[in-house]
């Protein structure tokens, strides 16, 4: 059945008709032989029943007259029919009375007829009707022979049934031809016919492939008729006509994001080009005042104000430039400088610019190089950029006494360098969030952090 079920479907509806087809056509021949047997049977012991109905009222005489050799002159008449076998008249004290003896002998005869002769037709009395019997072979008939409504004496005659076997063997012969035949063209009649099935359905499964494939939605199966296979064509044509309808409402509105993102992105380039001008005067301006390059003060509280300036406007630029790198990173517009880093040395660069702060926190920075790190192709600048991000987020979100670690290994050609700290840490579901452009958990310890 697994076999079956995993077929295709004009494979199985083929089969199913030839199944079909084999049962109704066997049935129908099995009651067309039995039928025919039991007729043929009928006819035999009918045809003997007459024989012995004739023989019996030729043979009253002979029985009466006790005239043996008139009997058997009577039976030697069955010679003409061929089937018969033997014949034996019996009187009614069982005694053979005359014999006809055919293909078999006479001990034969005697012990088998005498036997199975019914007492009925061994006993004087009230007549009594024929009666047969089918053996292995062959068939026995007993009829009476009557005298003034009396029965006198018995006739036993044996019909073999060649004739039978070879009519059954006759009609199983045309039976099994009518079957082969029958069974040809039902399946070339199937073959051709199961398409009418098959064909919309193997036609609406290469649509399904050829959507799933090449995403064309604009694709309709073609329809064959109005019955329920057309309609499965049409809803699966209107499934389609709404897919496509969403598809292109989800392009448009993919173009229209696309355009919206591209557009911000050159905005925010624009605008950080344009905000560093004025800050970098700024910087520069409250550098001078907090350095009194030009003469003192006179307030400190000036100089205090000065300094704060300076530092927020060095926070500001950084804030600044990264807004400038993500820009050029949506926009396409950054450009890789790769070349031949050591990889060591830019670890060590990286870490130098965040030790002081990691001083004034109270942390421990821990640098550890695998022997076969040694170089890496990439843009120095970009890979240093991202580890002083991962550095200056570490000493940021950890508290004091913690440690940050930076390691760098080697596997296989593919070199790897980690940022660890002993901070705040990150729930799992925080992290795609984090992971986003500017993107920040808000919870109560990270709110004293800037």
């Amino acid at each position: 059945m697994p076999k079956f079920v995993s077929r295709s479907i004009k494979r199985k509806l083929t089969m199913i008709t030839l199944l079909i087809s084999c049962v109704v056509l066997l049935l129908a021949s099995v009651i067309f032989v039995t039928t025919q047997v039991a007729s043929y049977r009928r006819a035999i012991v009918q045809e003997l029943e007459t024989i012995t109905t004739i023989i019996g009222s030729n043979s009253t005489a002979a029985v009466v007259f006790d005239d043996r050799r008139a009997a058997e002159e009577i039976l030697a008449a069955l010679r003409a029919k061929p089937n018969i076998v033997s014949a034996r008249i019996f009187l009614t004290d069982g005694s053979l009375f005359a014999t006809y003896m055919g293909r078999e002998t006479p001990s034969h005869i005697d012990a088998g007829a005498r036997s199975n002769l019914p007492r009925v037709f061994l006993m004087p009395g009230q007549a009594a009707g024929h009666e047969s019997d089918f053996l292995a072979g062959h068939v026995d008939l007993y009829a009476p022979i009557y005298f003034d409504d009396e029965t006198i004496g018995s006739i036993f005659i044996r019909s073999d049934l060649s004739a039978l076997y070879a009519t059954i063997r006759t009609y199983a012969l045309i039976a099994a031809l009518v079957f082969v035949l029958s069974i040809g063209v039902a399946y070339a009649l199937s073959a051709r016919l199961q398409n009418v099935i098959s064909q919309p359905i193997v036609g609406l499964l290469g649509t399904m492939r050829r959507v799933s494939v090449e995403k064309t939605y604009a694709t309709r199966a073609v329809k064959h008729g109005e019955d329920e296979l057309g309609e499965l064509v049409d809803g699966f044509n209107a499934m389609l006509a709404q897919i496509q309808a969403h598809d292109e409402s989800l392009r448009a509105a993919w173009h229209q994001a696309e355009s919206a993102n591209r557009a911000k992105s050159e905005f925010l380039a624009n605008m950080s080009h344009e905000l560093r001008t004025p800050l970098n005067a700024i910087l520069g301006f409250s550098d001078i005042i907090k350095s009194e390059l030009l003469g003192p003060v006179g307030t400190p509280a000036y100089a205090q104000y000065a300094a704060d300036i300076h530092d927020s406007g060095h926070h500001l630029l950084d804030v600044i430039s990264d807004i400038l790198d993500v820009s050029k990173v949506e926009a396409g517009e950054l450009r890789l400088d790769e070349d031949v880093v050591d990889v060591r040395r830019v670890i060590e660069k990286s870490v130098r610019l965040v030790r002081g702060r990691a001083c004034e926190a109270g942390l421990e920075l821990e640098v550890y190089f695998a022997p076969e790190v040694a170089y890496l192709r990439a843009d120095e600048r970009l890979v240093k950029q991202c580890l002083i991000n991962l550095l200056s987020n570490a000493v940021k979100y950890t508290p004091e006494g913690g440690t940050v670690s930076v390691t760098a290994t080697c596997l296989e050609g593919a070199v790897t360098i980690s940022v660890a700290d002993t901070g705040i840490g990150i729930a799992a579901h925080d992290i795609p969030r984090v992971l986003t452009a500017f993107g920040q958990v808000e919870g109560a310890f990270t709110r004293k952090f800037e």
